[in-house]
């Protein structure tokens, strides 16, 4: 059997359908329901809504994008399982083809956004160090070479003023002012650090030290805004004792 091809009058129709069985949760709506859901300790959740038979229609066609995806992240990440990767790509492109309109152009070529993102939270959430697949995080996603140097001052427990591959101080590549804390100070709190996640001490490398708000510092991550802040929350909460005695 040949392969069926999604023609761009099948997937009006299909878009049409899937309208017509909404109104959908938009994105502010399930940004709050998955802040509700991580604010939660007794265990509940609230679910998602219903994708209707339509959006699974459209998203079959994904399939191709999906397996592909799962290969260069069970490549880039072992730990992961292959059959719940398959998995959470459909339910991403499941997600796609809600918001789907012919006139943002190939619905597979649309659909690769929401599928990867996908498959990033899975990963994100089942652990603590994901490995993002290197074809999926273009220059300008990763921000300038100043904020990469300064992401990778936190984990390596360097110095700001250490020189980089140029000889230029990170301080003065990212226009970071001049210190004020003593360098036993600065050790004390970058050990600190060091007994956070590395998640979050990527996203204090790039709010903090390149001075990125919660927005950029999810681009250079491939997640979303909430995860930033969150991530923020935690790791300043885990380092407010040991500001509060160093500065007052």
């Amino acid at each position: 059997m040949s392969k069926q091809i999604l023609t761009a009058e099948h997937a009006a129709e299909l878009a049409v359908r899937i309208q017509a069985a909404g109104p959908f949760e938009t994105a502010k709506m399930r940004s709050a329901r998955e802040d509700r859901n991580s604010a939660r300790v007794d265990g509940g959740r609230e679910e998602e809504p219903a994708i209707p038979p339509a959006a699974w229609g459209l998203a079959a066609f994904a399939e191709g994008a999906v397996k592909k995806a799962g290969a260069r992240w069970a490549a880039a990440n072992p730990q992961l399982v292959w059959d719940d990767l398959l998995q959470v790509g459909r339910m991403g492109a499941a997600a796609a083809a809600l918001t789907f309109n012919p006139s943002k152009g190939a619905f597979v070529a649309y659909a690769k956004n929401d599928i990867n993102g996908a498959i990033r939270s899975y990963a994100s959430e089942m652990h603590e160090n994901v490995c993002i697949p290197a074809d999926l995080v273009s220059s300008t996603q990763r921000g300038s070479d100043a904020q990469k140097a300064a992401a990778g001052a936190w984990s390596n427990t360097a110095s700001l003023d250490t020189d980089d591959a140029e000889s230029v101080p990170l301080r003065e590549r990212i226009g970071a002012p001049e210190p004020t804390l003593s360098i036993e100070e600065k050790q004390a709190i970058r050990a600190t650090v060091k007994t956070l996640s590395q998640v979050s001490q990527r996203v204090l490398a790039l709010v903090i030290d390149a001075d990125m708000t919660s927005a950029a510092a999810a681009k250079v991550l491939l997640t979303s805004e909430q995860a930033v802040r969150a991530n923020l929350k935690r790791a300043l909460a885990a380092l407010a004792p040991l500001l509060k005695e160093l500065l007052g």
